[in-house]
């Protein structure tokens, strides 16, 4: 009998999550107060990203932990034919969301990466460039999990058509991107790394090596 009722339990909670959970979400308590709390967890997660990237384990967890609640929900109102409404519900801010924290993840990985194989800067002096560096990464990506916090508590479960929730949230990820990419590529190629200058760091290089 526990099979089965360890199956049953399970169907109702995928089903309680398909018919409600999963919409009722968008509308818990203030909207201010829930895009405050959607901000400070996601911007966490990114700046954890970051500044943990030197473990190389912890990027990695974190893009499975997110891939997975993503592809869970995704995979229970598939189910349960409610597939259109979970891109409606996470297509608007989660399009910028996660992109911020693969982002966030990516930056991370490259500081795990300065440690292994720095290259022919000494060991140490690699790690501490990367993680100087992407310390701006970090403060960076903050306002970016702001924005995906106001458009998940404003726009995500507000009363305007599905089409123009989710062309509000490509319009800031896209927005994002040619920021990111446009912008980033300009300030790469006037060679600017976010890191000290050379005047603040150059006497511990040989200290470090």
């Amino acid at each position: 009998m526990r099979p089965r009722a360890s199956s049953w339990c399970r169907r109702r909670s995928e089903r309680a999550l398909a018919q409600r959970d999963f919409v009722a979400y968008y509308f818990e308590g203030e909207a201010s107060g829930f895009a405050a709390r959607v901000w400070t967890n996601n911007a966490w997660i990114a700046v954890q990203s970051v500044v943990l990237g030197v473990t190389g384990f912890w990027p990695v967890y974190i893009l499975l932990q997110n891939g997975l609640n993503v592809g869970l929900s995704a995979g229970v109102l598939g189910a349960y034919g409610g597939l259109d409404t979970f891109f409606v519900f996470i297509l608007p801010h989660g399009l910028l969301e996660i992109t911020a924290i693969v982002v966030g993840a990516g930056a991370g990985s490259r500081t795990f990466w300065a440690w292994v194989r720095p290259g022919p800067p000494p060991r140490l002096w690699a790690l501490s460039h990367a993680a100087r560096s992407l310390v701006t990464v970090a403060i960076g990506l903050v306002p970016v999990p702001l924005v995906a916090g106001f458009i998940e508590a404003f726009v995500t479960p507000s009363s305007l058509p599905p089409a123009l929730r989710i062309a509000v949230g490509a319009a800031a990820w896209l927005a994002f991107l040619a920021y990111m990419l446009v912008r980033g590529r300009q300030a790469h190629r006037a060679g600017i790394t976010g890191d000290l200058s050379e005047e603040l760091v150059g006497s511990r290089v040989a200290t470090a090596a």
